[in-house]
């Protein structure tokens, strides 16, 4: 859910056509992003444009009818969707990024593996770096409160104390999950820098690549959906407290999202 939200906070900053142009060259986005992680030689550069072209094509084609599904039920339910229908939501949206993810996996497993001995611990670096760029509770405070604005305009002292109240009860939920991407990255890292990894080798990098759910262990799934429906009671608290005008401001914001998501459905690639 927390992914879906991103995308969509992203879009409300973008025009049609401005988005419709990012769309079409986000192989160069890509590529440009990756370059910030590992520096490619030619021959990389040429295949990541390649495969990030094909993923684009049978992603429009195959997803964005689902976008657009999701988007048509939080425009009509939005309002009045209770914890049950929401959760519900989540997990249709967490099957989803689960089930992207897998069908990336060969794409994403065969990069990694072409990456020569020096780019591959460059990119692990690179991500441990990343990884250690953490938010304080307070920067995570701030950076959530400007979201909102961003969609309801100007927010109450009581609608600050509600975001303010869930980024701190949210930041042991971010402890456990950086401690468990710690670890997935440590084993990936110990893949990489083998000489040759066995074919098992290459099945777990797959598996740690999609991070499947449903081969967690019980307690770590439990926590998970503790934090979601934590996720969800604080939206429908929130909800619960938006005048009129954030009301307004909030449906005109997924009309421009509805707008935006059919501009890119149609985009020719």
């Amino acid at each position: 859910m927390f992914r879906i939200s991103i995308v969509i906070l992203a879009l409300l900053t973008l025009t049609g056509c401005f988005y419709q142009t990012v769309y079409k060259n986000s192989d160069k986005l890509v590529l440009n992003r990756l370059e910030e992680y590992v520096d490619l030689n030619k021959a990389q550069r040429a295949w990541v444009l390649d495969e990030v072209q094909k993923v684009q094509s049978w992603h429009q084609t195959r997803y964005f009818p689902t976008y657009l599904q999701w988007h048509s039920q939080l425009q009509t339910d939005w309002q009045n969707a209770g914890r049950s229908e929401i959760y519900s939501l989540s997990k249709e949206v967490r099957r989803h990024w689960f089930g992207l993810l897998q069908d990336l996996e060969p794409v994403i497993v065969e990069f990694l593996l072409s990456l020569d001995s020096v780019q591959r611990v460059q990119f692990i670096e690179s991500i441990k770096e990343k990884m250690a760029e953490q938010l304080s509770t307070k920067e995570r405070e701030e950076r959530t409160k400007e979201r909102f604005e961003k969609s309801l305009g100007r927010l109450s002292g009581k609608q600050l104390k509600i975001i303010k109240k869930h980024s701190e009860s949210m930041s042991y939920y971010r402890q456990i999950r950086n401690l468990k991407n710690q670890k997935r990255l440590s084993e990936i890292e110990t893949i990489l820098l083998k000489n040759k990894p066995s074919d098992d080798d290459v099945k777990r990098l797959g598996a740690l690549i999609v991070n499947n759910p449903n081969s967690r262990k019980e307690y770590h799934l439990k926590q998970r959906e503790k934090r979601v429906l934590s996720q969800i009671d604080f939206l429908i608290t929130l909800r619960d407290t938006l005048t009129a005008k954030q009301k307004q401001e909030f449906e005109e914001q997924l009309i421009e999202i509805g707008d935006i998501l059919r501009v890119i459905q149609s985009t020719e690639l």
